[in-house]
């Protein structure tokens, strides 16, 4: 079988290498069923030949099971390349690697502290002599975006690739200016739906679309926003208009810098604390029943739990305290 690991490498092999082909062919507006379930088919099998053992392949257990995940498979390309075929924004770069021995890009540097990374996609949409840059995320599991993560150090990765990318990506991109335009998480899974006996198969693919729907943070310019999907009804963008007003999980410029400053000084403080030699056992949780002790590997060294220790948890930041307090810190901050 696949360990949870394996499944998102075997995904990305094929996420990656279906998007880039598409791409070259003149995009994915006119890529048909066929082309689309072709190029899956070609991708799952360079996987297979290249990271398979033949006794694997052999095994009819294994081959059940791969076969039902290429069906899978199938689902969530139709997906992206359904979202991007109704977008004005084009995959730049796919697994685009930060400081990472060979990187392409410069390492994330906040004070002395440098980080490497990998960004799976990274989208633009150039307006006049602005390149708008949008970094989107696959996720196997069902990770959505959140300020509240955000706020306590968590969940940074994609906006810290968003920042770099407008601090150090004018020359890869050959771009006089560049405005971040959001960070989103796509869905890379199918998913399993409890509807009534009597859905209709319109009803299943709403209900299907709507579970896919993907998370994240963008900017609250709505030239940008229909860049990024057309029409006034998104299907995939986490938001809705009103009056022609958009809604949702949205920031302004201004707002996105102050975010930038924000997750740099929690770097640089995360920074000096290792420095520093801090290994307290200090967990931060969302509930009793949700805390990083159920998956860490040194629970028995730690000993966290066996005498008056307390977990710090997390609490509930709704998105305008978010915005009110982090212009508080900007003030703080000069």
């Amino acid at each position: 079988g696949f360990q949870a690991p394996e499944l998102g490498t075997f995904l990305h092999f094929v996420l990656e290498g279906v998007c880039r082909e598409a791409a070259a062919l003149g995009g994915f507006r006119d890529l048909s069923r066929d082309t689309l379930k072709a190029l899956t088919e070609k991708y799952t099998e360079e996987y297979a030949s290249r990271y398979f053992r033949p006794a694997q392949r052999e095994d009819p257990r294994f081959r059940y099971l791969f076969a039902r995940l290429r069906r899978s498979v199938d689902l969530i390309l139709r997906d992206v390349v359904e979202e991007l075929a109704v977008s004005r924004f084009t995959p730049r770069d796919f697994e685009l690697r930060f400081g990472l021995g060979a990187g392409e890009l410069p390492p994330l540097q906040a004070g002395d502290v440098s980080l490497g990374g990998v960004a799976d996609r990274v989208d633009g949409w150039v307006d006049g002599d602005t390149l708008y840059l949008c970094v989107a995320d696959y996720k196997t599991g069902r990770k959505s975006f959140s300020l509240t993560d955000v706020w306590y150090g968590l969940g940074i990765q994609m906006l810290l690739y968003l920042f770099a990318l407008e601090e150090n990506g004018g020359r890869r991109y050959r771009a006089k200016r560049i405005v971040p335009a959001g960070v989103l998480y796509a869905p890379a899974r199918d998913v399993l739906l409890k509807l009534p006996r009597s859905s209709t198969p319109e009803e299943s693919e709403d209900k299907r679309r709507e579970a896919l729907r993907r998370s994240g943070l963008l900017l609250a310019d709505t030239r940008v926003l229909h860049a990024r999907e057309e029409g006034d009804s998104p299907k995939y963008l986490p938001v809705k208009y009103q009056n022609g007003e958009p809604t949702g999980s949205l920031a302004t410029a201004a707002q996105l810098g102050q975010l930038a400053k924000y997750v740099k000084k929690l770097l640089e403080r995360m920074g000096g604390a290792l420095r520093s030699g801090s290994i307290q056992a200090d967990p931060l949780c969302r509930s009793g029943s949700d805390t990083p002790c159920q998956w860490c590997p040194y629970t028995a060294a730690c000993g966290f739990g066996e005498g008056e220790d307390k977990l710090r948890r997390m609490r509930s930041k709704p998105e305008d305290e978010f915005w009110e307090d982090l212009g508080k810190e900007a003030e703080a901050n000069g």
